[in-house]
C-alpha cells in the first residue's frame, strides 16, 4: 500500500484540532488533518456558536417583551422557527469556509473521512468514495472531541429524545420539551426554547438544577431568575419508564407523577468519540465514558500519540480545547515542558449570563486559605440601569496574606465577557489593589469590577 509520510498528523478538526495543526505548522512541520465530519467540530456546528446564537434571538425576543418598559410599543411579532434555524446555519457556513481557507492558506493536507489506526504510526481513512488513504507520521495527536451520552433505552424513540446535536435542526418549535439533565446544556436550552414559547420542563436527578461545582450565592441568584423566567423545574426525580402516544412522549417520573410532551432533549452527560480508532490494536487506554487516558502533556500509553480537547475529558470547553491544542504543540516542538491552565474561565450563556474562574469560597474554606471577600450587587451600577440588566453581582475572593485574587463570581449583563479582565489580572499575578486603581469607563459593566474591588476589606 502506498502511505503518505508526515511529521505530524491530527486526527479532528474542531477547536483543539486546529489550534494544534496551525501551531505546529507554523513551527515549520508537514501536518495533515482528518476529520470525518464538518470541518470546526462540535462547537461550530452543534455546540457553542449555534447554541449562543440561539440563545441571542431569545435574549432579542426577551427584550421585545420588555419594550413596553422603554417606551417603545410593539403591537405584533411572528416567531418563524425555521427561519431561525436557517440562519443558524449559514452562519455555520461561514466560518466552516473560513476554516477551509485557512488550512488551504496554510497548505496543510487535509483528509476527509473516518481515520482508524493500522499500527501505532500509520492510519488508514476510510473516504466517502469508498476508497482508503494510508497516512503516517511521528506524532499523532487525537482531537475527535465528544458526544452526548445516549442512555440504551431511548434508541427506539429517536424521533422524540433529541439531544444537543439534532435538537437544532428540528424544523417545528415543539409546544412542549423536557428536558432531561439540567446541567449547562439544558439550562441553555430551557431558556432558548422558553423564550420562544415553548413549554419546558427542566428535569433533574439533584435537589436543584444546575447542580456543578459554582459559588453559593451566585446559585441562589440564578435558582431565583430561573424561577422569574418561569421554566419549570422538576427536581430529585428520574424517568422511570415512558411511552409514545398521539405522537407525543408520556414520561413516567419516579415521584409517581407523569408529563406529556412533543419532544425530550437528553443533557445528560458526553462522552469521547473513539469509534473505529481501533484503539485497542496499539494499545491505548480510556475510561468508561470513552475518554482517552493522558498524563500531564496529554501524552496517552503510546508517548508520541497525544490527546487532546473533549476527548481527553478534562475540561470540555471549545475555549481550553484550543489551549490545549496550542499548549500540546508547544510541547511537541519544543517551546514548552508542560501545560499549564491558571484561572480558566467558565460561561453559561443564560439570561443573565453567569462567569467564573478560580475558587469558591467553599473552596477556599475546606483549603483552610486565610481569605477575605467583597460582593457588589448590579443593581447599583448605572450601566445596569441603562441596558434595564440590574440583577446580579460580582463577587472577589482574595488571598488575605497575598492579596492575589484567588476567585472571581459574576452572574449578571455581559458577565461572559467580564471574567476576562479578572483571569488576566489573575494569570498575571496582579494583586486586588490593580483592579481597584482601574479607571473603568462610564458608564460601563467593568465599573462592576472596579467597585467590587474597592470594596475588598482592609
Amino acid at each position: 500500500m502506498e502511505t503518505k509520510k508526515f511529521d505530524c498528523i491530527v486526527i479532528g478538526v474542531g477547536p483543539a484540532g486546529l489550534s494544534c495543526a496551525l501551531t505546529l505548522k507554523n513551527a515549520g512541520k508537514n501536518i495533515a488533518v482528518i476529520e470525518s465530519a464538518e470541518l470546526g467540530g462540535t462547537c461550530l456546528n452543534r455546540g457553542c456558536i449555534p447554541t449562543t446564537l440561539l440563545l441571542n434571538i431569545g435574549e432579542f425576543l426577551k427584550k421585545i417583551k420588555s419594550a413596553n418598559t422603554l417606551g417603545i410599543e410593539i403591537l405584533d411579532y411572528k416567531i418563524n422557527f425555521s427561519k431561525i434555524i436557517e440562519y443558524k446555519n449559514s452562519v455555520i457556513n461561514i466560518h466552516r469556509k473560513g476554516i477551509w481557507q485557512t488550512l488551504k492558506n496554510q497548505k496543510i493536507s487535509y483528509f476527509s473521512g473516518a481515520a482508524s489506526f493500522i499500527d501505532e504510526h500509520t492510519l488508514a481513512v476510510a473516504q466517502s468514495d469508498n476508497s482508503i488513504e494510508y497516512l503516517s507520521a511521528d506524532i499523532i495527536i487525537i482531537a475527535t472531541g465528544a458526544k452526548p451520552a445516549y442512555p440504551a433505552e431511548f434508541t427506539n424513540a429517536r424521533n422524540y429524545f433529541l439531544t444537543s446535536e439534532n435538537i437544532m435542526d428540528l424544523t417545528e418549535a415543539p409546544k412542549r420539551l423536557a428536558i432531561i439533565g439540567a446541567g449547562v446544556t439544558g439550562c441553555e436550552f430551557a431558556y432558548f426554547f422558553n423564550e420562544i414559547g415553548t413549554i419546558v420542563y427542566l428535569i433533574d436527578t439533584a435537589e436543584t438544577s444546575l447542580p456543578i461545582k459554582i459559588d453559593s450565592e451566585i446559585h441562589q441568584i440564578f435558582i431565583r431568575e430561573i424561577k422569574k423566567n418561569k421554566i419549570n423545574t422538576i427536581n430529585a426525580v428520574s424517568v422511570s419508564s415512558y411511552s409514545i402516544e398521539n405522537e407525543s412522549v408520556l414520561l413516567n417520573l419516579s415521584n409517581g407523577d407523569s408529563l406529556a410532551v412533543d419532544k425530550v432533549l437528553l443533557a445528560i452527560g458526553r462522552a469521547g468519540s473513539i469509534a473505529n480508532l481501533n484503539l485497542e490494536k496499539i494499545g491505548i487506554k480510556y475510561n468508561h465514558k470513552n475518554f482517552i487516558e493522558t498524563n500531564e502533556k496529554y501524552q496517552t500509553a503510546q508517548k508520541h500519540i497525544y490527546a487532546i480537547g473533549d476527548v481527553a475529558g478534562k475540561y470540555l470547553y471549545a475555549h481550553t480545547a484550543a489551549a490545549e491544542g496550542k499548549q500540546v504543540a508547544e510541547i511537541i516542538v519544543g517551546i514548552r515542558d508542560n501545560t499549564k491552565f491558571n484561572a480558566v474561565p467558565f460561561t453559561i450563556f443564560t439570561y443573565p449570563e453567569l462567569a467564573w474562574c478560580g475558587l469558591t469560597e467553599q473552596e477556599a474554606i475546606d483549603k483552610k486559605i486565610n481569605y477575605k471577600k467583597s460582593i457588589y450587587h448590579l443593581r447599583g451600577l448605572g450601566r445596569a440601569h441603562t441596558l434595564g440588566e440590574i440583577s446580579g453581582l460580582v463577587k472577589f475572593i482574595v488571598d488575605a496574606d497575598t492579596e492575589l485574587i484567588i476567585g472571581c463570581h459574576i452572574i449578571g449583563a455581559r458577565a461572559t465577557e467580564l471574567i476576562h479582565t479578572v483571569q488576566l489580572a489573575m494569570n498575571n499575578n496582579l494583586k486586588i489593589s490593580a483592579l481597584a486603581e482601574l479607571i473603568a469607563a462610564h458608564p460601563s459593566m467593568s465599573e462592576a469590577l472596579m467597585e467590587t474591588a474597592r470594596l475588598i476589606e482592609d
